[in-house]
């Protein structure tokens, strides 16, 4: 009989009631042999892994996004509610405009004011604090974008190296000194290009993924495609939240307009743009997809000759876990 450790398992490590760590114990690598297979492999692979996220993040959202505000709401119920009972001389209790709304109206003392707009100040802050989780998980999409590109870049330039870096610049002899040979100085010159184009605009390096990877003989066409459109809006509006604290600025509104979309479907100057739930859901499909439509391009663009089973396999795996995991 086998010895039950070398059998296929998943062990999941706990302390207490909390999820530490998953592993496993097998490994469900493609066999793809011809030219280049290793590169095919690891685009594969990555695609895979990038599927993976996209489904843990479209079944995540809503509860990420609730969770902060349901907080709130717990604590509005059990200690604000309560404090302005005890501190209102006259409470009023009336039904709003849907069945399910509510509206609680307190007339309060003069000589309580003081008091309870400091309540009341904090109160605030904890919906913007609650707020911010969308914010924070708007940001994340958009840093696992980057970092599964950064991989996406390293992969595309074991083929494509010529397009990282500048022939004809000239060594400097402060590489000579800490690079040992030709080889070195080409791949650190790759990885340069790599953490430069990263550091860039969202828009700026789509816009140079098309080109110098032609990948596409109308990359003006593509660009302006919904999906890549609205992907370039969320990585505007990550920003206005990560620098502007969310209010829209000149900048959003020409950066927009520049990938295309209209100004009367953006949010106005000076006004303050909103990341509900159905916004983030949007977001999670549209990076997903962006991310997942460049690495299926540059697989079909290098190996479609040879391989093609392998890559529209992959195509058809992928849309069956999204159907499984009940996303279309």
């Amino acid at each position: 009989m086998s010895d039950k450790k070398t059998l296929p398992r998943v062990v999941i490590r706990k302390r207490g009631s909390r999820f530490q760590s998953l592993s496993l114990n097998f490994d469900r690598r493609l066999q793809i042999s011809g030219t280049n297979s290793d590169v095919l492999q690891d685009l594969i692979e990555l695609a895979d892994e990038w599927t993976s996220f996209a489904i843990a993040s479209l079944g995540y959202t809503p509860i990420i996004s609730s969770a902060g505000f349901g907080l709130v709401d717990h604590t509005l119920d059990n200690s604000v509610v309560d404090f302005l009972r005890k501190e209102a001389i006259g409470y009023e209790e009336q039904s709003g405009a849907s069945p399910e709304e509510t509206i609680l109206s307190f007339v309060l003392d003069e000589g309580s004011l003081g008091h309870v707009a400091g309540k009341m100040r904090t109160t605030t802050r904890m919906l913007m604090a609650a707020g911010s989780i969308r914010m924070a998980h708007l940001g994340a999409l958009i840093a696992e974008f980057d970092y599964m590109m950064g991989r996406f870049l390293k992969i595309c330039a074991r083929i494509e190296r010529a397009s990282f870096f500048d022939p004809s610049e000239k060594i400097t002899i402060g590489e000579l000194s800490r690079l040992t040979s030709l080889d070195e100085v080409i791949e650190a010159r790759i990885s340069k290009t790599i953490s430069q184009k990263l550091r860039g605009s969202h828009h700026e390096l789509i816009d140079w993924v098309f080109s110098t990877l032609d990948l596409f003989k109308d990359s003006n066409q593509t660009k302006s495609a919904p999906v890549i459109k609205d992907f370039l809006e969320i990585c505007q509006r990550r920003h206005l939240f990560a620098h502007n604290g969310g209010i829209v600025n000149q900048e959003y509104l020409d950066k927009c307009q520049a990938a295309g979309h209209k100004l009367g479907d953006l949010p106005r100057l000076g006004q303050r743009a909103t990341i509900d739930d159905r916004y983030l859901r949007r977001a999670a499909a549209r990076v997903y997809l962006t991310g997942y439509f460049v690495l299926q391009i540059f697989a079909q663009k290098h190996f479609i000759s040879e391989h093609a089973r392998h890559i529209f396999g992959n195509l058809l795996t992928t849309s069956h876990d999204f159907l499984e995991a009940g996303h279309t």
